[in-house]
């Protein structure tokens, strides 16, 4: 398999994760770091570590198929030393899920926020809120395990954000647009489905 040839989309995996606690959601507006930035929509989960270890499995597996793919033509592939995930101070295990944000061009409109829903499974209408899903709130995540190939980094693993199931809200309510969602199924700016409906869950 030739490095750079590689799509993600054609070796994803659909996830669907535990309850845990949610952090830092960005899921309306993305999250810029400096002026000018495309910026993600984001959402970390914590969650013990005997809760974590299924999806650290299936992340490692997704990796390793990878790497067996792109060894075949008896060359050595360097892996990333980065992964999705890491231990928190008191033990648990925190996932970074992120969504790239694409702005409209001529072929695609801008990117949707992130679909959230409910705990009745109604979905949230952003534009008529004016709360966010704070830290402390009790969430599901559906996404994607998606591969990627960095030169520079190597061969790794990221967990993509699709959806949102809230669980128990813990609301935030504040001038900021961080933490929204919308929809049950969108296209990419790539011209990609990613659906994930809240009977997904």
């Amino acid at each position: 398999m030739n490095k750079s040839m590689f799509n993600a989309n054609d070796y994803q995996v659909k996830v669907a994760t535990p309850e845990g606690e949610a952090m830092w959601a960005s899921l309306k507006e993305p999250k810029r770091w400096q002026p000018g930035d495309a910026g993600n929509y984001q959402m970390s989960l914590v969650v013990s570590k005997s809760d974590a270890e299924p999806l650290i499995s299936q992340c490692i597996a997704v990796r390793t198929k990878m790497e067996d793919m792109m060894q075949k033509d008896g060359k050595t592939v360097k892996l990333s030393p980065h992964d999705p995930w890491k231990e928190t101070d008191d033990g648990k295990i925190e996932f970074r899920f992120k969504k790239p944000h694409f702005d409209a061009n001529d072929k695609y409109p801008a990117s949707k926020p992130v679909p959230t829903y409910l705990p009745d499974g109604s979905k949230v209408d952003w534009e008529n809120t004016d709360w966010a899903v704070g830290n402390g709130s009790t969430v599901q995540i559906g996404g994607f395990i998606r591969p990627y190939y960095v030169g520079t980094l190597g061969l790794g693993i990221s967990l993509r954000l699709a959806a949102v199931k809230v669980v128990e809200l813990k609301k935030f309510v504040a001038g900021s647009s961080d933490d929204f969602g919308f929809g049950s199924s969108e296209t990419t700016s790539d011209g990609s489905p990613e659906e994930f409906s809240s009977a997904d869950f």
